[in-house]
């Protein structure tokens, strides 16, 4: 599986495998694109342009707006409301309990997993 993201973004398995193959390949090339919308898009509404831009949301856990940090944020913002801590493996931020790999297990034990 091939997943492709922004150099300022990390993979998530939110996202959709750009390119599945069975058997072996030898050689894989790739030419990148950069996507970009300019000003005159803000005419339109979020759900019309189906993107935002960076100064229309701000995000706690990533200095830049990406969907992956939005949909990280979402993630801790929603453990937290559960279990009134966030893991270890998630950004710092402020004075919020941060759980140790043990705290996971027990988490993981546990009948209200967040439905994202």
């Amino acid at each position: 599986m091939v997943y492709l993201h922004s150099a300022e973004d990390y993979p998530s398995f939110d996202l959709e495998p750009q390119l599945v193959w069975l058997g072996q390949i030898a050689k894989m090339f790739f030419s990148s694109k950069d996507t970009y919308t300019t000003d005159n898009a803000r005419q339109l509404s979020v759900a019309q342009r189906k993107c935002i831009f960076e100064d229309e949301r701000r995000l706690i856990t990533a200095p830049k707006y990406t969907y992956v940090a939005c949909m990280l944020q979402c993630r801790m913002h929603k453990t937290l409301h559960m279990c009134a801590c966030v893991p270890h493996f998630y950004p710092k931020i402020g004075n919020r309990n941060q759980n140790s790999p043990h705290h996971i297990i027990i988490q993981s034990d546990s009948k209200r997993i967040p439905q994202i």
